[in-house]
């Protein structure tokens, strides 16, 4: 699954680096992040909230959700190379059901394992609802809102739980996302619907074939990408430039908690995915005096 340096994209994305994390809300974080550290072998890294703004609109004008809506996080550090961050939302009106496969907004994390009988017999002593075929391709649907796919890959270390492929987005304009995240991010494309930047998780498309509107981020089944850049502010500004793509405010800089010195800033694509630039000081942040967990550094 590694990829020779020389061989990987080059952005269009001042700065971009890589894709620093995927996101995903669901109902329920903590039965979320028990799965995640004891099922896949995740490290929990930091939590977060809970986030609010109770007499303003920082929430949405940031965040893209209901002004009071309110949110916990926890980010995961999952296989090789992948930090992926959870949200739980409380809001009024949010959905506690993720998008049916196949509708827009789908989202569908790509593992692989060692031994797939193996991990199959441990989905099912979870609890999870696990359906099989003849490709040696599983899918597990969580009680909590989260999907994933797993395949088998000799090259995967046996000793690992699973290895991250990456994530699979389902989109309602297929060749306007190819376009953006080739032409605009500078992501590099195999047969037209995977794509990755630098050495970081892959990202793959998926046509909808269902009806619907994609969930918001507050809603379970939402979900942003987030690019790792070298400057938020240069990245940002080059955003605001293009068609379709709304920059959500200016890029700020976290000043407490466990990632405090992130910068950051959302942004909205032509296709309707929301998005995210970081630029994350790894090797520095207060997390990392708490915990011998680490996310991956795409930097």
């Amino acid at each position: 699954m590694d990829t020779a340096e020389s061989a990987l994209p080059q952005a269009t994305l001042p700065g971009a680096v890589a894709v620093d994390h995927l996101a995903s809300t669901v109902s329920d974080l903590e039965a979320a992040v028990a799965f995640l550290t004891a099922e896949l072998g995740g490290q929990e890294c930091y939590r977060e909230g809970p986030i609010a703004d109770a007499t303003g609109d920082w929430m949405t004008r940031k965040l893209g959700v209901p002004a009071e809506a309110s949110a916990r996080i926890a980010m995961i550090r999952l296989g090789k190379r992948l930090n992926f961050e959870v949200f739980e939302y409380t809001c009024r009106g949010a959905s506690r059901t993720a998008p049916q496969p196949g509708a827009p907004g789908a989202s569908c994390l790509l593992l692989a394992v060692a031994n797939l009988p193996v991990f199959a017999a441990r989905m099912r002593l979870a609890g999870l609802d696990v359906e099989d075929d003849e490709r040696r391709l599983l899918r597990c649907r969580t009680e909590f809102g989260l999907t994933f796919e797993v395949v088998e890959d000799t090259a995967v270390d046996p000793r690992l739980p699973v290895d991250v492929v990456g994530m699979r987005y389902t989109v309602a304009d297929l060749p306007a996302a190819q376009r953006f995240l080739t032409s605009v991010i500078g992501m590099g494309a195999a047969h037209g619907t995977v794509h990755r930047l630098g050495n970081g998780p892959l990202v793959e498309l998926t046509p909808a074939t269902l009806p619907g509107v994609p969930p918001g981020n507050h809603d379970v089944g939402g979900h942003h990408l987030a690019f790792a850049v070298t400057d938020v502010d240069r990245a940002a500004e080059f955003l605001a430039h293009q068609d379709g793509v709304h920059v959500m405010g200016t890029p700020e800089t976290v000043t407490t908690g466990p990632i405090a010195g992130d910068r950051w800033v959302y942004f909205t694509s032509p296709f309707g995915m929301q998005m995210e630039l970081i630029c994350m000081p790894d090797g520095n942040l207060p997390y990392e005096r708490a915990t011998s967990a680490r996310r991956w550094q795409p930097c």
